[in-house]
C-alpha cells in the first residue's frame, strides 16, 4: 500500500490501467476541512507566539531534555517542533501531521529556522507508519481535542514511545477561561463556543480529562498541570491577536459550517468583542488555560 501521495498516485492510472486510486481519509475527522485549510495556519502561529514562552518551561518539568529522539504527532505548521529544536537541541525531531498544507508549511519554515535535525511527514495519527518503541519523548499538543476518538491516537503515541519514555499531551479547557470586567458575557460566549465545537466533533473542554486518559492507558508517573496564559504574563497586543483569530474562526468558519443564524453569530461576536475589550483594558484581566499531562511508558509490558 502506498500512502500520502495524493498529488502523484492519480497519474499512475494514465500509464497502468490496473491501478485504482481513492483517498480513504478525505473525511478522516469531522472538522478536517477547516482545520487542514491553509487559512488555519495564522491562527496556529499566533497561538505559539504567546504560548511557547510559558510551555517550554512546562516541557522541562515533564522531562524533555537535550539529545532526545522526539516525535511531535499532529505537529500542525511545525513552529513548535522547530522551537523545541532550538531550545532543547534534540538528537532528532520528527513532526507528523495529517494536513498536507501544514506539512509543506513546516518544511519551508524549517529552512527559515536553519534546523537540520528535523523531518516533517504527512501521516495518519491513528495508524502511524513508525516503529514500536522508537522515541524518548512523544508529544501531541492541542490535538486530541479535535478528534472524536482520541483514544485511537493515544494508543499510537504510547506504541511509538520507548519503554521508559514519556508521552506528553495538552488540551484546552474553555471552562477555565475567565475575564473581568464583563466576566459573565465572556463565560457564556466560551460555553456556547464549546457547544458549537461539540457539534463539529471537537472537545474544547478536554483538558481536565487528560490525566484520566493517560491513567487509563496504563502509563506511569503521570504528571498534570495548568498552563495559564493571562494578561499578567503575556503581551496584551499579542494576546488580542489570538482572540481575533478565534473570533473569525469561531463565528465565521465554524459558524458557516453549522449554518448559524445571524442572531447566533452576532451573539458570539459580542462575546469575543467583550473579551478583546478586557485584554486591551489596562485594568482588565483574562486567561487562556490549558492542561498539560504526561506519563511514562512502563519498562515492561503490562498484562
Amino acid at each position: 500500500m502506498l500512502a500520502w501521495s495524493e498529488r502523484v498516485l492519480p497519474n499512475l492510472r494514465a500509464v497502468w490501467d490496473k491501478v485504482e486510486f481513492s483517498v480513504y481519509d478525505a473525511h478522516f475527522y469531522e472538522s478536517q476541512d477547516i482545520i487542514e485549510d491553509m487559512d488555519f495556519i495564522p491562527l496556529l502561529r499566533n497561538q505559539t507566539r504567546i504560548l511557547w514562552p510559558i510551555e517550554k518551561e512546562t516541557l522541562k518539568r515533564h522531562g524533555l531534555a537535550r539529545g532526545m529522539k522526539i516525535a511531535d504527532i499532529c505537529c500542525g505548521c511545525g513552529d513548535v517542533p522547530l522551537l523545541i529544536c532550538r531550545e532543547f537541541e534534540p538528537g532528532f525531531m520528527l513532526g507528523v501531521d495529517h494536513s498536507e498544507a501544514a506539512v509543506e508549511y513546516a518544511r519551508n519554515l524549517q529552512t527559515e529556522f536553519s534546523v537540520r535535525n528535523a523531518e516533517f511527514q504527512r501521516g495518519d495519527a491513528t495508524a502511524l507508519l513508525l516503529g514500536d518503541d522508537t522515541f524518548d519523548f512523544v508529544t501531541c499538543r492541542l490535538s486530541l481535542q479535535i478528534f472524536s476518538q482520541p483514544e485511537q491516537i493515544l494508543k499510537e503515541l504510547v506504541r511509538i514511545a520507548k519503554p521508559g519514555g514519556r508521552v506528553y499531551v495538552t488540551g484546552e479547557d474553555y471552562d477555565l477561561i475567565v475575564g473581568n470586567p464583563e466576566d459573565d458575557l465572556i463565560s457564556k460566549t466560551y460555553d456556547r463556543a464549546s457547544v458549537y465545537g461539540d457539534q463539529m466533533g471537537m472537545d474544547l473542554r478536554n483538558g481536565k480529562k487528560l490525566y484520566g486518559v493517560l491513567s487509563q492507558a496504563r502509563l506511569e508517573d503521570i504528571r498534570a498541570e495548568h498552563i495559564v496564559v493571562d494578561t499578567g504574563n503575556t503581551d496584551r497586543a499579542a494576546f488580542a491577536q489570538v482572540i481575533e483569530s478565534w473570533r473569525y474562526f469561531s463565528v465565521f468558519t465554524i459558524g458557516n459550517q453549522l449554518h448559524l443564524n445571524q442572531a447566533d453569530q452576532d451573539s458570539l461576536l459580542a462575546g469575543y468583542d467583550a473579551h478583546l475589550r478586557t485584554i486591551r483594558n489596562p485594568h482588565g484581566y483574562t486567561t487562556w488555560v490549558m492542561v498539560a499531562a504526561s506519563g511514562r511508558k512502563p519498562l515492561r509490558q503490562q498484562a
